[in-house]
């Protein structure tokens, strides 16, 4: 007879919460990149790429993010490099200092604007509080006011005459677009009205396998604005992808 001693003892089963944080615990250990929105145990090759870190580093250089976006960044730069194989202008729709268009342009290059635009859309000085519907409002948006910066701005990208930079509020401010094909759009202004506004308005204009990025659509704060645009999305035809990052993406197919 065996040693009750000796018995194999059952583990109780571990409780939904407990098998949560224990997951969470391996993962933030395991993790080869823990910031921003998540943490990974992927093999995050690119982050010792030096055309990526390069990119980084100029995009950190000119920016107030706060904190490390590497992920967020990588997704743009490298959407950016597919988008470069076609004709057509680059957009960005929510500029601020210009960190995430300056990644892109040292990413793809400044040679491969030679035939094309790069616009720069923004106030340049924070939201516009008209445009707020009453459920942002409450949000209490801490990011509502930026110090003006369209100054830095044009002095930042005055080396490329390329960047078409249109300080205003979109959607009025997109009349001063040249109306050309747009090959990447990057669309990040915190709000709805206006973020709905550049879809529709750039829609049409978009080529085929142009990548359209979303900064904000995965952000519980602005899930307000994941339902706008998925609404749109579905009236156009299509659907947005939510990446991991937060961020949403879309491809024009047609």
């Amino acid at each position: 007879m065996m040693d009750i001693d000796k018995e194999p003892k059952i583990k109780a089963p571990l409780s939904e919460d407990d098998r949560k944080k224990a997951f969470i615990e391996k993962l933030v250990r395991d993790a080869t990149c823990a910031e921003d929105l998540f943490a990974t145990r992927a093999e995050a090759h690119w982050l010792d790429e030096p055309d990526f870190q390069n990119a980084y580093a100029a995009a950190e250089n000119i920016s107030v993010w706060g904190s490390k976006i590497r992920w967020r960044v990588y997704t743009l730069v490298k959407s950016a490099q597919a988008a470069a194989r076609l004709n057509g202008n680059f957009v960005e729709c929510g500029a601020n200092r210009g960190g995430t268009a300056m990644a892109v342009l040292t990413y793809v290059s400044p040679a491969a604007f030679d035939n094309r635009k790069f616009f720069l859309f923004d106030t340049f000085n924070g939201l516009v509080e008209e445009q707020l519907s009453e459920a942002e409002r409450k949000l209490k948006h801490d990011n509502m006011l930026y110090p003006p910066v369209v100054e830095i701005v044009r002095q930042t990208f005055a080396p490329y005459n390329f960047v078409s930079i249109v300080q205003g509020a979109v959607p009025e401010s997109l009349i001063h677009y040249d109306g050309q094909p747009v090959a990447y759009l990057h669309i990040d202004m915190n709000v709805v009205l206006p973020e709905v506004a550049a879809l529709r308005f750039f829609w049409p204009l978009l080529l085929p396998g142009a990548p359209v990025i979303f900064d904000d659509y995965g952000f519980p704060r602005h899930s307000a604005q994941r339902i706008a645009l998925d609404e749109l999305a579905k009236e156009l035809g299509t659907q947005i992808m939510m990446l991991p990052t937060g961020q949403g993406l879309l491809w024009k197919m047609d």
